[in-house]
């Protein structure tokens, strides 16, 4: 974390690809709850870390724990205009797992 990031804040994008494997999908409770999902990660985003990678790994086990059918996660986390000394337009860490 810079020092400029902890006065004037960061944007960041977060993108989720959770898979899940069901024999059928008849009902909302057969889904993933996006509501959930999103609560979730607003309440992991709600404790700084001074890693996105740490972000990461907070999002997948707390997402695992919220969807135990998941079989495929794919999380990536975009700060938006990075304080790098040039112009970025954003800095990306991702995660992508397949699981039994």
């Amino acid at each position: 974390v810079f020092p400029e990031e902890k006065i004037w804040g960061t944007w960041f994008e977060l993108n989720i690809q959770l898979g899940i494997q069901r024999q059928e999908v008849k009902t909302l409770d057969d889904t993933i709850d996006y509501a959930r999902m999103l609560e979730i990660c607003k309440t992991i985003f709600q404790n700084p870390q001074p890693l996105l990678e740490t972000l990461l790994f907070e999002m997948e086990l707390a997402l695992l724990t919220a969807f135990p059918d998941t079989k495929y996660l794919n999380i990536s986390i975009r700060k938006k205009n990075p304080p790098l000394g040039g112009l970025v337009d954003s800095s990306m860490v991702g995660l992508e797992k397949k699981y039994d």
